[in-house]
């Protein structure tokens, strides 16, 4: 269709001139204060927006399932998986990801890190565990830092893993700082 009148709802319409600007806009505001970007892609759950994300200088790409790690794994070679897999079907699944992949797994609790390094070791394989804290908005992550600590020595420890670092979302922060109580 010539028009937007004319398409089959719902359908994904992209402003490729918007994306391209707020694509660069990112990467000049990442880029000048030294940060590294890597992209949750639930928001589009598109490789080739992945794609024009890391050519824009994301260092890699952020997923929520497997099935999106498999998807986007087309479009980076770095993957953040921000929830854990538990349990047998969804660790061979994690375990099918091409072996060259960059893989970090966030995690909170000792049973996925347990599994995890008990899949990847006789695998093989060696994922990278980001420990990921609750800071406040008490939906995932651990509260207590000594328990946050101890899980992190512990992920030093274990075969098949690699402690790559701590990971928190801060996401009940809406306001700007000097706004903030």
């Amino acid at each position: 269709p010539d028009t937007l009148a004319g398409v089959m709802t719902p359908a994904a319409a992209v402003d490729l001139d918007v994306m391209e600007a707020n694509l660069s806009r990112m990467a000049a505001y990442t880029s000048a204060h030294g940060l590294a970007l890597r992209p949750h892609t639930k928001t589009h759950k598109s490789p080739e927006i992945g794609a024009e994300q890391i050519r824009h200088g994301a260092v890699g790409l952020t997923v929520a399932t497997l099935h999106e790690a498999h998807v986007m794994a087309e479009a980076t070679n770095d993957l953040l998986i921000a929830h854990p897999p538990v349990g047998a079907p969804k660790l061979e699944r994690l375990l099918k990801l091409p072996a060259d992949l960059r893989v970090t797994v966030a995690l909170d609790s000792a049973i996925a890190l347990d599994g995890l390094s008990e899949a990847a070791a006789r695998a093989g394989r060696t994922f990278g565990v980001l420990v990921e804290a609750d800071v406040g908005m008490r939906r995932v992550g651990i509260p207590d830092p000594e328990r946050l600590a101890e899980l992190a020595a512990e992920t030093t420890r274990r075969p098949g893993v690699k402690w790559r670092g701590i990971m928190f979302y801060p996401g009940h922060i809406r306001q700007h700082v000097s706004e903030q109580d």
